[in-house]
């Protein structure tokens, strides 16, 4: 008896091990996926235990079909098709988190599977955009998807459960174990997805569903989040508009990635923008000094233009720029650069307008600029009614369509193909070169397009105003790119302002503006109530404020003006527990971390300041300001 006993667990091991072992390679790639998730771009742990479940039920429900398959006694053809479509399988998850840690790495956010699908019916021209042979491109999974095949021939033949459990059973029960692991497995996986909420941030959630987690990624809903969301309701309810004394246009132009430093407007050697720099050299052109990014992202940058909000209180509920200008009779037009409509519900989020386009409805590639003139110069002439034109240009973006005409810096390459190189000095100047052809770019187009809506009434009397939704890292601090950090680099937009047919009042000398004071410098040209819960103050405004705000994920800091001789900047990462000062008179390009000589005091009423922005975890740093050294 008790050999029998010993012989049943032999065999029932011999069948399991090898299934757990085919199980366990079925999840490697996503064990290695979550581990850069987690890791590297800072997701939440809660969200391992759900991917893992999800897409280990998807694994056990192809070993139940193989299980049957094995069992059914087809011949070698058959086998080597579902071979076939396991490796597919593999493959395309394998492509699935590339794209997500991509977006990670470039927008700091989880690509949504509306944006996914934007790439892949575009993905020759996103090809040419980052200097890649089309073909290479199908040729590159084929071969990716061959390599998988091998790898799962040779693993089935030496993990032959299967045919174990055969031998052990009959064709009915075999067939029944096979459906019993393809049907509840993934009755599991959909109990799994069903329970995955915004702030898990589990991946496969975050790409089917565009809204979720979008502010969530980058500040803590904390419990008083609903609370804040009444109040920016009761403000907007009751904010009373006024009525402007003239028919005045508005019109924002944003460009992406539109790094300061990099403007020769504002003193960059290069002549990256001839028009710009014709128009300051004419007088004609107002410039503040240095505007800061509420983040290092489009979401929450433009956000904080719309909101006149800092990350830590953004709310749907807030009362936006264009909502406001509504209510006082403006007409609004959006006409956007890039897929606004499929980025994580950035759409939604700008409001409601008279007339929405975006690159998604342009019919060629998503984000060439070319259309959105074309789609300016289709605006009908001014009838006389106050309108406000906001428009996004691409064009000094890494995947914005580059046209020849405008590439004067060589060699160059496009920094987006970067596998690594932050250290190598020639890269780095290939990236510049890249970059500031698009600033040229930029620049030509924005010529262009007020030239457009001039021709078409629109600036007859107009305010226009250029900026950046965040600045680019081009190598420094080992990164390119943005999304990632708050240094300087990323976060440093312009900001330029034109008056056409009036002359308005003079622009206070404010060393430091942030893209939250936008909105209200718009309400005090216009003559209109600024709406008293904003967070920005209008630069006509000569008041000095004590601190500006900034955050990206899980870094949250803060510009203290209080001595202007000794202007300090402060970051903590919540993820790391690691804290940077710099102090930007000294050093302005943030190489010299000065945390440790930063007195107690002082630190603990930087940390008191931030802690609306963050989470709990920076309430422990209050506590013992030391641990941030």
């Amino acid at each position: 008896m008790a050999l029998d006993t010993e012989s049943l667990l032999i065999k029932r091991l011999s069948i399991l091990v090898p299934f757990m072992a085919e199980l366990l390679l079925w999840l490697l790639p996503a064990a290695g996926f979550l581990t850069a998730y987690v890791l590297q771009f800072g997701g939440p742990t809660e969200s391992i235990a759900p991917h893992l479940e999800l897409v280990g039920s998807l694994g056990a429900a192809w070993l139940g079909l193989r299980l049957v398959l094995e069992h059914s006694g087809t011949g070698r053809t058959p086998r080597t098709v579902f071979q076939l479509l396991y490796s597919l399988v593999l493959a395309c998850l394998l492509l699935y988190y590339a794209t997500i840690l991509v977006g990670l790495d470039n927008w700091g956010r989880v690509a949504t599977w509306r944006l996914i699908r934007v790439y892949l019916d575009q993905w020759r021209e996103l090809a040419a955009v980052l200097d890649v042979p089309v073909a290479s491109v199908p040729l590159a999974f084929v071969l990716l998807w061959i390599a998988i095949f091998f790898i799962v021939r040779f693993a089935q033949a030496r993990l032959p459960w299967p045919r174990r459990v055969a031998t052990f059973t009959r064709l009915r029960m075999s067939i029944v174990l096979g459906f019993a692991a393809i049907v509840p497995f993934n009755v599991l996986a959909f109990e799994a997805y069903a329970a995955a909420d915004r702030n898990s941030g589990e991946p496969v959630m975050l790409s089917l569903n565009p809204g979720a987690g979008t502010e969530a990624t980058q500040h803590s809903r904390s419990e008083g989040a609903r609370e804040l969301d009444q109040l920016e309701a009761q403000a907007a309810a009751a904010y009373k508009a006024g009525t402007p004394a003239e028919a005045r246009n508005v019109v924002l132009v944003v460009g992406d990635a539109l790094r300061a430093g990099h403007m020769s407007v504002l003193g960059y050697a290069r002549d990256t923008t001839p028009y710009l720099h014709s128009l300051a050299e004419s007088g004609r052109l107002t410039v503040a000094r240095r505007m800061l990014s509420v983040c290092a992202e489009s979401y929450c940058g433009l956000m904080g233009i719309a909101r006149s909000k800092f990350v830590h209180e953004f709310s749907r509920e807030s009362l936006t720029m264009t909502q406001a200008l509504a209510r006082s009779g403006f007409r609004i037009d959006l006409i956007l650069g890039g897929d606004h409509t499929n980025f994580y519900g950035l759409a939604d989020a700008l409001g409601s307008a008279d007339l929405y386009w975006d690159g998604s409805m342009s019919g060629s590639y998503v984000n060439d600029d070319r259309a959105v003139i074309e789609r300016a110069a289709a605006l009908p002439e001014w009838d006389g009614r106050p309108t406000y034109l906001q428009f996004h240009l691409m064009s000094s973006h890494g995947l914005g369509m580059r046209h020849e005409e405008y590439q004067r810096f060589k060699p160059a390459r496009n920094y987006y193909r970067r596998i690594s190189g932050a250290d190598d000095e020639m890269l780095r100047n290939l990236a510049r070169n890249y970059y500031d052809d698009g600033l040229l770019q930029f620049d030509a187009y924005v010529k262009e397009l007020l030239g457009t809506l001039e021709g078409l009434g629109y600036l007859d009397n107009a305010l226009v105003i250029i900026t950046g939704d965040h600045g680019e890292l081009l190598g420094e601090h080992g990164r390119f790119g943005h999304a990632e950090t708050v240094y300087r680099q990323v976060l440093d937009v312009p900001f330029l302002m034109l008056r056409y047919g009036y002359v308005g009042q003079d622009i206070a000398e404010r060393d430091y503006v942030s893209q939250v004071d936008i909105a209200p410098t718009v309400f005090e040209e216009l003559g209109l109530p600024v709406p008293p819960h904003w967070s920005g103050v209008g630069m006509h405004d000569h008041a000095r404020r004590d601190y500006l705000y900034f955050q990206q994920g899980r870094e949250v800091g803060l510009l203290d003006l209080r001595d202007p001789r000794h202007v300090w900047k402060f970051w903590v990462d919540l993820g790391s527990e690691a804290g940077y000062a710099f102090d930007t008179a000294r050093n302005a390009g943030e190489t010299d971390n000065r945390i440790a000589d930063v007195p107690a005091r002082l630190h603990s009423e930087w940390m008191l300041k931030l802690l609306p922005a963050s989470n709990t975890f920076a309430q422990s740093l209050l506590a013992d300001p030391l641990k941030a050294n």
